[in-house]
């Protein structure tokens, strides 16, 4: 339960550990899963306390209205897409297939393995899908 209570402070920043929750599930660690809901539950209600609905509201339009600006320069995401643009691919059905290959490494990786195996591969699988992820969220060192 505590550890999914500290995994449930991510939630913040939901897009760093987007496939943590579901490794949970495949693992049938329910307990750590509760700690997480929990965690990411009170942190909505702290969030709509502070700052109501119409705060909700701003952030979602923001988000829906900043989409381009969010992530100016897609080669500097750190996801399939970037990915794919640095290996000079722009074929959507290879992307596809790029996508397709994360998860299965990542159901691979999380069925009957220990916990530490399916964490690396929920924070990778999370990594490299379609999310805007940036490079220094995640402290990539790649050039």
């Amino acid at each position: 339960m505590a550890s999914g209570l500290f995994f449930g402070l991510a939630a913040i920043k939901p897009h760093l550990l987007l496939l943590v929750p579901v490794a949970m599930i495949m693992q049938q660690r329910w307990r750590m899963l509760a700690g997480f809901a929990i965690t990411g539950v009170a942190e909505a209600l702290i969030s709509l306390a502070l700052g109501r609905w119409s705060g909700a509201k701003l952030y979602v339009t923001f988000l829906s209205e900043q989409r381009k600006h969010l992530s100016p320069h897609p080669e500097r995401m750190l996801n399939i897409d970037s990915l794919m643009l640095d290996a000079g691919v722009t074929s959507d059905v290879l992307k596809a297939v790029g996508m397709l290959g994360m998860i299965v490494f990542f159901y691979v990786a999380c069925r009957h393995a220990p916990w530490w195996r399916a964490l690396a591969a929920a924070t990778t699988g999370t990594r490299h899908t379609r999310f805007r992820t940036l490079r220094y969220g995640w402290c990539s060192q790649r050039g």
